[in-house]
């Protein structure tokens, strides 16, 4: 039951936090204009938030006993039978990547517009196409 959790559960915040990392690089390299250079820097960093925060999810998880199984499903997870572990260990965290990945996209976007206007403002390439 521990196996199945912990494959379930790490690599699902795991890949989470990983789209929350993309959208950050993909930020990085379009609204702030850094190169691949400065983003491969801090590659390291980012490789290590990826997988430092879902052990230490896992672990807590694991401590508190919070993980239940589902008879007829068959699958361990944490929140089959109580609530509260499902919005504290799934739902909370799932949300807070959310709003940060889309935060750094809407940034992304509203960096790109910006460039968008002034190049049309300086009579740029495509400055009198319509869009």
């Amino acid at each position: 039951c521990t196996l199945v959790f912990l494959l379930t559960y790490f690599f699902g915040m795991a890949s989470s936090i990983w789209w929350v990392i993309l959208s950050l690089t993909w930020f990085l390299a379009a609204g702030l204009k850094w190169g691949n250079e400065a983003i491969t820097k801090h590659s390291q960093y980012f490789h290590l938030a990826a997988w430092l925060f879902p052990t230490v999810q896992s672990v807590a998880v694991l401590l508190l006993s919070a993980v239940d199984g589902d008879p007829i499903l068959g699958i361990c997870y944490v929140g089959n039978l109580n609530p509260d572990h499902l919005k504290k260990f799934v739902l909370g965290p799932l949300f807070v990547y959310l709003v940060i990945g889309t935060t750094f996209l809407m940034a992304g976007f509203v960096s790109l517009f910006r460039i968008r206007s002034v190049i049309k403002q300086q009579g740029g390439v495509g400055a009198g196409v319509k869009a």
